[in-house]
């Protein structure tokens, strides 16, 4: 697979096109603070992935990360992804005629789930519309860029109880992989959790973008060439998280990331970590946060130190489960 990490690093962290879509972030106090990086994922011999042409979801199994080099290509910590692989189920596998689309990990702590998912070619018309699709150099980005977001899936989910459709995040305004023979790509999808309302799983629909022309809104969006591939997303807690406190105000640090109750980040300030040893770690927040970069040891932290206020360890909240669906009927 073809390094676009340069590429990525332009494009990450504005998201999906704000221009298109209010993400409603002023309603959310909650602010994510890690940021992913690169792209995914491995193939098990013993396991049988269920396969339907509509939604098709797997059975309950530990241990099993798909696609393995593109997950290592999004997470470049080679123990953070072993360490990932414990707490995933099987992939999920959701295709039609053309794309055959597999969520290949999950990461899913108290506030945040974030996926990465390996699109395929399965006839030309797949494949082609991946390979016109893909990102491989510098060129390519700067010839694309300003219309990138639509060459991913646009993934969507309902929740009971919400008054709109809920939008997931897409981790790159552009698919990466490779052209020619077997052709995929991969990217990255992601929600707070506050959108899904304790739901524990959700059905994710995908909406391709090419189906709408300019001046148009995500109400025209269709399923185009992903007709037929939704899918149930598990959304339980495989990442701890550890809360924090400082008279009223909270602070988060998972497993794999930081949050706070502040509505924002400012780059030019950093966390300080004080463990119970008596150590403590900086850590800066515009260079160091990645999901993948590694994993906090949440037991040992004492307390936690930002823009002058020091937040005491209270209480771990504990995963709940590896982030394995159940087939129905299963």
């Amino acid at each position: 697979m073809n390094d676009c990490r340069e590429l990525k690093a332009l494009s990450l962290l504005s998201g999906i096109d704000e221009d298109m879509i209010d993400e409603a972030q002023n309603t959310e106090k909650i602010t994510l603070i890690q940021k992913t990086k690169k792209f995914p994922l491995m193939l098990a011999a013993v396991i049988t992935v269920l396969v339907v042409s509509a939604v098709s979801v797997t059975a309950a199994v530990q241990g099993y990360i798909s696609h393995r080099k593109n997950v290592e290509h999004e997470y470049t910590n080679p123990a953070f992804v072993d360490e990932l692989e414990k707490r995933q189920g099987q992939p999920i596998v959701a295709q039609n005629k053309h794309l055959r689309l597999t969520v290949d990990s999950i990461i899913s702590d108290k506030m945040y789930i974030q996926a990465t998912a390996t699109l395929e070619g399965l006839d030309e018309q797949g494949k082609e519309y991946i390979s016109k699709h893909l990102c491989l150099t510098k060129e390519d980005f700067e010839r694309l860029k300003g219309s990138a977001h639509s060459y991913l899936p646009h993934m969507v989910t309902d929740i009971d109880g919400a008054d709109q459709t809920v939008r997931f995040n897409q981790g790159a305004d552009l698919m990466y992989g490779q052209r020619g023979g077997h052709t995929e790509g991969s990217f990255t999808f992601g929600v707070a959790k506050a959108k899904l309302m304790g739901a524990q799983t959700v059905h994710v629909r995908c909406l391709d973008w090419d189906s709408i022309g300019i001046g148009q809104g995500l109400d025209e969006l269709k399923k185009g060439i992903f007709e037929g591939i939704e899918f149930d997303l598990p959304v339980q807690t495989n990442f701890d998280t550890l809360t924090l406190a400082a008279d009223t105000r909270y602070f988060y640090v998972s497993e794999v990331g930081f949050y706070n109750d502040l509505g924002g980040w400012h780059d030019d300030e950093n966390v300080v970590i004080h463990y119970s040893d008596g150590s403590e770690e900086t850590v800066d927040l515009d260079h160091s946060n990645s999901f993948g970069e590694k994993l906090f040891e949440l037991e040992k932290i004492q307390s936690v130190e930002y823009m002058g206020t020091t937040y005491i360890a209270k209480d771990i909240e504990k995963a709940e489960s590896p982030t394995a669906t159940q087939h129905p009927g299963a």
